[in-house]
C-alpha cells in the first residue's frame, strides 16, 4: 500500500510527510469550523492482504491527528479493527454480517453502507435498469440495518472512467483498464449541464426522498420505536425483498406520515 506520494507506507519519508502534512490539515479544519464534518479516507477497500499495510497507514493517521474521524469502504474484516472509526460495507455484507457490525457499534464505532459496482440483480441499487423503489429503499435500509450513513459512488465520474460519449450516450462507461463494461449509471447520479453544472437526474431525487423517509422514521422511531420498525419492515423485510408494488409503497409511507403527525 502506498501513501499520496506513491511510496509504501512504511517507508520513513511517509511518516515525516504525514507528521507535517495531517496536524496542518487539522488546524486548517479547526479554523474553518469544519472538524466536526470532516472524514478522513485512508485507502480504498482494504483487504486481508494488505491488512498490515492499511493498519500501518491508519495508526500514523491516529497518532498525527487523532481528532479525526477514519472512514473507509471496508468488508467486515476483524484484522482491520481498531483501523477505522466508520465501518462503511457494500449492503449486502451489512446484511450478512450483522453480528459483527454490531459488535463494533457496541464498541463506539459507527457503521454504514456503500454501493459500488454492486450488488445487483435483486438487489436495491441506483443503476439505470433498476426500479426507482430499490433506489429510494437504500435509506429505508439505514433506518433496519441500524446504519448512520451511505457513501454511494459516483456522483459525476463518467468521464474519469472511459466514458467516451458523455453520459447521456454511454451510460456504462468503461473500466479504467477497458476491459469491462460498469453498471448503467453506476459512475454517475448528475449529468453535465449548461455552465459546467450539474444536471440533476430522476434517481438523484429519488435518493433524496428516501433520506426523507430515513428521517421520518427516525422521528416515529422516538416515540413509538415498535410502529416505526413495523412500517421499516413492511416496505423491506430483506434486501432482495423490499416491495416492488409503488402503490403498496405509497399507502405505507402514508401511514408513515400520519404516524409521524400525531407524535409531533
Amino acid at each position: 500500500m502506498e501513501d499520496l506520494k506513491g511510496r509504501p507506507v512504511e517507508e520513513q519519508s511517509t511518516r515525516d510527510f504525514l507528521s507535517e502534512f495531517l496536524p496542518a490539515l487539522v488546524a486548517h479544519l479547526k479554523e474553518r469550523g469544519w472538524l466536526e464534518r470532516y472524514l478522513q479516507h485512508q485507502a480504498d477497500e482494504p483487504v486481508t492482504a494488505n491488512a498490515e499495510s492499511y493498519l500501518t497507514l491508519a495508526k500514523l493517521v491516529q497518532e498525527f491527528a487523532p481528532e479525526l474521524r477514519r472512514v473507509d469502504a471496508t468488508m467486515g474484516n476483524e484484522a482491520l479493527v481498531g483501523a477505522v472509526d466508520v465501518w462503511c460495507p457494500q449492503s449486502q455484507e451489512l446484511e450478512d454480517e450483522q453480528p459483527f457490525y454490531q459488535k463494533r457499534q457496541r464498541a463506539g464505532e459507527e457503521v454504514w453502507h456503500y454501493t459500488c459496482l454492486a450488488p445487483s440483480g435483486a438487489y436495491p441499487n441506483r443503476f439505470l435498469n433498476m426500479p426507482l423503489l430499490g433506489t429510494r429503499v437504500l435509506h429505508w435500509f439505514n433506518y433496519t440495518a441500524g446504519a448512520t450513513g451511505y457513501l454511494h459512488w459516483g456522483f459525476n465520474q463518467w468521464a474519469a472512467w472511459n466514458s467516451r460519449n458523455g453520459p447521456f450516450n454511454d451510460t456504462e462507461a468503461h473500466s479504467l483498464q477497458g476491459k469491462h463494461h460498469l453498471p448503467a449509471g453506476d459512475t454517475h447520479l448528475v449529468y453535465p449541464g449548461p455552465g459546467g453544472r450539474p444536471l440533476d437526474s430522476i434517481r438523484h431525487e429519488t435518493l433524496l426522498e428516501g433520506v426523507q423517509d430515513y428521517e421520518l422514521l427516525r422521528v416515529l422511531d422516538a416515540e413509538k420505536p415498535e410502529e416505526a420498525r413495523r412500517l421499516a419492515t413492511e416496505v423491506l423485510p430483506t434486501l432482495k425483498g423490499y416491495i416492488k408494488d409503488p402503490a403498496k409503497f405509497r399507502t405505507i409511507r402514508a401511514e408513515l406520515l400520519d404516524q409521524v403527525a400525531k407524535v409531533q
